[in-house]
Parts: C-alpha cells; structure tokens; sequence
C-alpha cells in the first residue's frame, strides 16, 4: 500500500506531528510519501526531521496544476494508493488527481479534518473522515491507519 500525506498551507499546525508519527508507524511495510509546498513551515518541519517530501503548489480550488502533477505521480504507482489530506483545498486536490488518474479503482481518499455542511458534494467523494489527530494519542493515529485498511 502507498499513503500520500498532503500538507497544504491550510493545514492545521499539529498535522505536520501527526505525519511524522504515522509515516513511522507504517515506514516499515508501505510507501509513504509527504507533499508539501517548498519553503512551507510543514517543509522545515520535515526537513529537520530528516524527511525528504515531495513538492506541489497545493494552491487550492484555483490550482489546475498540482491535481495533474498528482495524478501523473498516481498512474506509476502500483497497489492500492491512499491519499490522506489535513485540508478541504488539500481533499479538492486529491479528490481532481483521482478523477484524473488511470488508477482511479486503486484510490482511497482520506481526510483528517473538522468538516462542515460548506464542503457540500466534496464529502460524498471521500472514503473516510477522521478528526484532526493529536500526535501524542496513538488511539487516534492507529483509528486512521484503521481506515487505510477498510
């Protein structure tokens, strides 16, 4: 399984923590990736950490390019894709690659955030929906590694 964490400039502060923890806790039998946008406080972040992450735009619904990008980075590769994001314009992101993506049947959405009845259809395009996890609860991060599963 290959989990794609998608750190927008909306994302909450205690999301760069919790990707930390879950890119630990399954570094050891899936392929973990973390996109962020260049020169972010989430790249620092990761940076410091030893962490190399990946590099979109993430510029929300206006962003034409960064879906494409995904989606071309979705096609090469293989198993079953999750995409995890901390935001709504991350989670319209995820939502585009995979409606643009050749693999789209391999594609799960999650997201860990707080929604609202603004989000609208974009709620009915996702697989599963989580709360903001504290990176110091492992109940909370082991419920989201529960629904990579499912």
């Amino acid at each position: 399984m290959n989990v794609i964490y998608l750190l927008g400039p909306k994302s909450p502060a205690k999301a760069t923590e919790a990707v930390l923890k879950l890119a630990a806790m399954l570094a050891d039998d899936n392929g973990t990736a973390v996109i962020c946008r260049r020169k972010s406080p989430q790249h620092k972040r990761l940076a410091k950490e030893g962490h190399a992450p990946g590099f979109l735009r993430l510029g929300g619904i206006l962003d034409l390019l960064s879906p494409l990008v995904l989606a071309r980075v979705l096609n090469r590769l293989e198993g079953e894709i999750v995409l995890h994001a901390f935001s709504r314009d991350d989670a319209q992101t995820c939502v585009r690659a995979k409606s643009l993506s050749s693999s789209a049947k391999r594609i799960k959405i999650t997201i860990s955030a707080n929604t609202s009845d603004k989000w609208g259809q974009l709620l009915r395009q996702i697989d599963s929906i989580t709360p903001v996890p504290d990176a110091n609860d492992y109940i909370s991060l082991q419920s989201i590694l529960h629904n990579y599963e499912d």
